[in-house]
């Protein structure tokens, strides 16, 4: 009898430790910390201890290289990754990204990690939610990413922004402030012709018009409207001066007017004015008659040389001796509207920069990496490299770090000070990319206060003030004057659409774009006849291309994501 009654607890004793063992937690979200990665330091914050703990681990990244990145081996922040948290990444370089994801994507063959490679919302659908290639990171985002996961519990609607419509969060991206005009597109005019004309800066497409006339009569070798069509394209302000709000001056993305969304080249109302505008530039000569060709070589060349008039990025990139001879407009108006508009930031919210496969062995610690990024501690680390001096962080020999010049209110490095070569043109971004971040600028990780997050590092309060004296900032000066009191929301800049929606508006847009840019083209050149019956015609044939079904996606989504 007492062997039975043994035999029996024993059988009921296996059979609990073996239902036990069989529900064992797996998901990567479960308060149970059993299933977390040996080698993986779950207790730290990312900065005072190492994320991986004991050997160093391997992990095969691919990331973007421009032309003016420094080789891997020699930018700093990949030796602190794998000197004090032992990621040992190993860094495959890419000069052509579109060609990389095409080819890696088909293969199905990922590295662990891809960094700053243009994945776009489709890629996602068609790769991460279709087929599975991309790693379904929101698994991991409560137990593995405090930092980030603190941000979504404050703002839920940033989580929103980045979610698939399968549910799913398949990369990180940047969060910034839709208002901060260091993320913003900017523009800005002569200044100083300006001054030697005695004009005010314009305030209507009219008078703006008049300010190129004036340009190009007092300067013959002007080119009073600077730049390309592929190369700091200069028709923002006209395109807003019409209405139109958008991010995109070549006005081929969907945008708002008067509430609406429309494609500006689909808008039969003013794209025909609009279009009028451009041909009146271009047959007075107020515009190169190579902007369909031009390169950004020769766009920056022209505002180096002095015979520019406008420019969409901050001068002193082509030429720090003329900083001061540039400022901003407000934006304009004209007869088709009378509000001064300037687009807000587009998808300031976005999860394309860090893209993880499915198949890697740690999607842990990829996830616990990328939160580095999102405390103000680690993205200023990643993007500005340490101090100089610190006794926190080593320098490793790659860079003498940062000290802060009180003057300016900034950081600048000795070995930009003191550059006989002139490596870095004077410049603090282009030491940086070749020596600190792995990107070309601030654009991964909570970046909402980079300036007051590195400057704690050197233990500065930093109170963010742009003086119209300094290089590095006057830009930022003009654009907080006079363009940001207008910044006005855009058409949403992260969308998402099913796979077959997808391909039904990759297949529309491709037959679309490529005809509204080649007559456009002819409009704008005097190549085909700028009247009313050309334009219905033209407007006529884009509706035969599939025009009212493409734009029928971007409104309903447009309802959708207003309603939410």
């Amino acid at each position: 009898m007492k062997n039975r009654v043994l035999k029996t607890f024993v059988s009921m004793v296996s059979i609990t430790l073996l239902a036990t063992s069989c529900t064992s937690p797996s998901n990567p979200e479960t308060k149970n910390d059993s299933n977390v990665p040996n080698y993986l330091n779950l207790e730290t914050n990312g900065i005072s201890a190492p994320i991986v703990k004991g050997d160093k681990i391997k992990i095969n990244v691919a990331v973007s290289k421009q032309p003016t990145q420094g080789d891997a081996s020699q930018i700093w922040i990949w030796e602190y990754f794998r000197k004090f948290h032992n990621i040992d990444a190993k860094v495959d370089q890419i000069s052509n990204p579109a060609e990389y994801r095409n080819i890696t994507f088909a293969s199905g063959d990922l590295p662990d990690l891809i960094l700053n490679m243009g994945v776009t919302n489709v890629d996602i659908m068609n790769y991460g939610a279709k087929n599975g290639l991309i790693l379904q990171v929101d698994k991991y985002i409560d137990k593995y990413m405090p930092n980030l996961s603190a941000i979504f519990a404050k703002n839920p609607e940033y989580r929103k922004q980045i979610t698939a419509p399968d549910g799913h969060i398949y990369g990180f991206g940047q969060i910034s402030d839709p208002n901060d005009e260091t993320r913003n597109a900017g523009y800005f005019i002569n200044s100083k012709w300006l001054k030697e004309l005695g004009m005010e800066k314009p305030k209507t497409l009219e008078e703006f018009t008049d300010m190129l006339r004036a340009f190009k009569k007092k300067y013959p070798n002007s080119i009073p409207f600077n730049g390309g069509y592929n190369a700091y394209n200069p028709t923002l302000p006209i395109l807003g001066a019409y209405g139109w709000i958008t991010l995109d001056p070549k006005g081929l993305s969907p945008s708002l007017r008067n509430g609406q969304v429309v494609f500006p080249y689909g808008d039969r109302e003013v794209y025909g004015e609009y279009l009028k505008t451009l041909n009146t530039f271009y047959k007075e000569d107020l515009m190169s008659h190579d902007f369909f060709t031009l390169d950004s070589k020769k766009v920056s060349a022209n505002v180096a040389g002095g015979i520019a008039g406008t420019f969409t990025t901050a001068a002193w990139q082509a030429n720090p001796a003329v900083f001061m001879d540039w400022d901003t407009p407000e934006p304009l108006t004209s007869k088709y509207n009378s509000k001064k508009l300037w687009p807000g930031r587009q998808g300031y919210v976005n999860n394309s920069f860090w893209i993880i496969s499915a198949k890697t062995k740690y999607p842990e610690l990829l996830c616990k990496w990328a939160d580095f990024w999102f405390s103000e501690k680690g993205m200023a680390l990643a993007h500005y490299g340490p101090p100089a001096g610190s006794k926190e962080f080593d320098t490793y020999g790659l860079t003498q770090g940062w000290v802060w010049n009180k003057e300016k209110n900034w950081l600048e490095y000795p070995e930009v000070n003191n550059d006989p070569g002139n490596k870095y043109n004077g410049q603090e971004n282009g030491y940086r990319q070749q020596k600190i971040m792995m990107g070309t600028g601030v654009n991964f990780g909570d970046i909402r206060d980079f300036f007051g997050a590195t400057a704690s590092l050197a233990g500065i309060n930093y109170k963010r003030e742009w003086t119209p004296n300094s290089l590095d900032f006057r830009h930022y000066y003009t654009m907080a004057q006079s363009q940001k009191p207008y910044y006005t929301e855009p058409y949403p800049g992260n969308v998402f659409f099913s796979v077959d929606d997808n391909q039904k508006i990759v297949d529309l847009q491709s037959v679309i774009n490529a005809y509204v840019e080649s007559e456009s083209a002819k409009f704008i050149t005097g190549a085909r006849p700028l009247n009313d019956g050309e334009l219905n015609k033209y407007f006529d044939q884009l509706d035969k291309l599939g025009y009212q079904k493409y734009l029928s996606f971007y409104v309903d989504y447009y309802k959708k994501f207003k309603s939410s």
